[in-house]
């Protein structure tokens, strides 16, 4: 279930954004949930504890409301603001 929904949120953010460049996304385990981008290999790397956490978000909240919460968070910290990670 986990992977299929790691499947389905990259195949969204490739309907929905518009990237310069091809980019990989790849998985692993950090010890925490993370996620970060390495520039040198052009990698996004998002951390096995990261999707575990959003997962278990999910199953407690529900999907729609996770979905809002991340879109508010969105609205008020808009891409290249002091609040970007």
């Amino acid at each position: 279930m986990q992977q299929e929904s790691l499947v389905r949120a990259v195949a969204y953010v490739g309907r929905t954004m518009l990237l310069p460049d091809a980019i990989t996304l790849r998985t692993r385990s950090c010890g925490s949930p993370d996620a970060y981008w390495d520039g040198n290999s052009r990698d996004l790397v998002v951390c096995y504890q990261l999707i575990e956490a959003f997962y278990q978000l999910s199953e407690e909240e529900g999907i729609k409301e996770l979905v809002e919460k991340i879109r508010a968070f969105h609205r008020d910290n808009p891409a290249g603001s002091e609040n970007e990670p």
